[in-house]
């Protein structure tokens, strides 16, 4: 039979190394990209002169046969000596500091003035909505009461025997409402009512927003170890038996208590070398350097303004209104209230616009609607180009509108027009125009 399973051996003693001494430092980086090139230094000084070159002297001319004594001769010529060898250049000059931002120069004639822009091109609003119903008026006032029945003649007979109770008759009109008893006392609570059935469920409401992480609770205190077992007695030993068959692996023992921190054990061989670090990022650029002393003030002259030409664009515009309702059909509407018309190319008394500026123009109209249908049209040289129509809603004053990009050339016309008599609801009053514009977007 095998022996009784042993108990577990003490747990080993724990005891962290110190850690290896630092590794070499890794390979050098790259070289950084070069700086900016600074500002080209002041010329060095120049280097020193020369020392002076010593000419060698001619050989003396042969001696002539002597003559009759002359006059006195002029002095001769110096002799010219060869010039001495080039000084070795002076050492260059150091880089002179950078100098100052040199001043900032007087501000440039104002340029010519840009050409006039095309007006812009609006769209006409949407009709206003209708407005809220109107509150009630007052209750009138009460009817006068009834004339009194005339009474009917007396009767005298026998009191009857006591009938039996009639039954209650049908209600009768409410009364007029009495004045306002005093407040009477609170009423006793009444029962509990009973529980009201679920309302569907609401909406679902958006996801709030996280809360903030709240702080880390106390660590909790170590519990004390358990107390050690008593020994048991040692038994007899017994006979020894016949080795048994190897029994299954027993279970894991538990984990003995953390021994006692040991000692710090010697530090361990230094390890080999790393292998070198991937380059490092270029470092970043230098603070910039000294201010040089600023140099000479250069020449400055203010140029020849150049010549200014102011092209004018050509302008065609117009707008205008009218508060004469129902125009007749067929013919051109005569907005006669002129809002601008400085180049006069609309005729009020035609109700034409003429093309004086070939180009491409846009243009815009708004009509009022009331009492019956409308329909209008946007007329090029007598052809409809646009039609806007409007069905009358009774009770109320509609508005229509319209508008059109053209291209016009010179005496083409261009005007508003009721087609026909059977869609001439177009209103308008002192308060409520119809309008009429158009103006030139670009010439060609």
């Amino acid at each position: 039979m095998p022996g009784p399973v042993g108990s577990p051996g003490p747990a080993g003693i724990s005891a962290t190394g110190k850690s290896g001494t630092a590794g070499l430092p890794g390979a050098v980086g790259p070289q950084g990209a070069p700086g900016i090139k600074g500002h080209p230094g002041i010329p060095g000084a120049p280097g020193q002169k020369g020392e002076r070159g010593i000419g060698v002297q001619g050989p003396p001319g042969e001696r002539g046969p002597a003559g009759p004594a002359g006059a006195t001769g002029k002095p001769g010529e110096p002799g010219v000596g060869r010039s001495g060898k080039s000084g070795l250049p002076g050492e260059p000059g150091k880089s002179g500091s950078p100098g100052h931002d040199g001043e900032i120069g007087p501000m440039g004639a104002p340029g010519p003035k840009g050409q006039t822009g095309a007006p812009g091109i609006g769209i006409p609003g949407k009709s206003g909505e209708n407005g809220a119903p109107g509150k009630p008026g007052p209750a009138g006032p009460k009817g006068p009461q009834g004339a009194a029945g005339a009474p009917g003649a007396p009767g005298k007979g026998e009191p009857g025997s006591k009938g039996h109770t009639g039954y209650p008759g049908a209600t009768g009109p409410m009364g007029p409402a009495g004045p306002q008893g005093a407040r009477g006392f609170p009423g006793e609570r009444g029962a509990t009512g009973d529980k009201g059935e679920q309302g569907p469920q609401g909406i679902e409401g958006k996801q709030g927003y996280p809360g903030a992480t709240g702080q880390p609770g106390p660590r909790g205190a170590t519990g004390a170890p358990g107390n050690k077992g008593d020994a048991g007695q040692t038994g007899a030993p017994g006979a020894p038996g016949t080795s048994g068959s190897v029994g299954p692996k027993g279970h894991t023992g538990y984990p003995g208590a953390a021994g006692e921190k040991g000692e710090a054990g010697a530090p361990g061989a230094r390890g080999p070398v790393g292998p070198a670090g991937p380059s490092g990022l270029p470092g970043l650029k230098g603070h910039p350097g000294i201010p040089g002393s600023p140099g000479p003030a250069g020449l400055a002259a203010k140029g020849i303004p150049g010549p200014q030409v102011l092209v004018k664009s050509p302008v065609s515009a117009f707008t205008v209104a009218t508060v004469t309702p129902y125009p007749p059909s067929g013919t051109p509407i005569k907005f006669d209230q002129i809002v601008y018309n400085a180049e006069q190319h609309y005729d009020p008394e035609t109700g034409l616009f003429t093309c004086q500026i070939p180009g491409i123009y846009y243009f815009s109209y708004s009509m009022h609607v009331n009492g019956a249908n409308a329909l209008v049209a946007l007329y090029k040289n007598g052809d409809p180009i646009m039609f806007t129509y409007d069905e009358y809603n009774k009770g109320f004053v509609d508005q229509m509108s319209g508008s059109s990009v053209l291209q016009l050339n010179e005496q083409d016309t261009v005007y508003i027009q009721i087609p026909d008599d059977e869609a001439n609801g177009v209103f308008a009053a002192d308060n409520v125009h119809c309008s009429f514009s158009g103006f030139l977007i670009a010439s060609t």
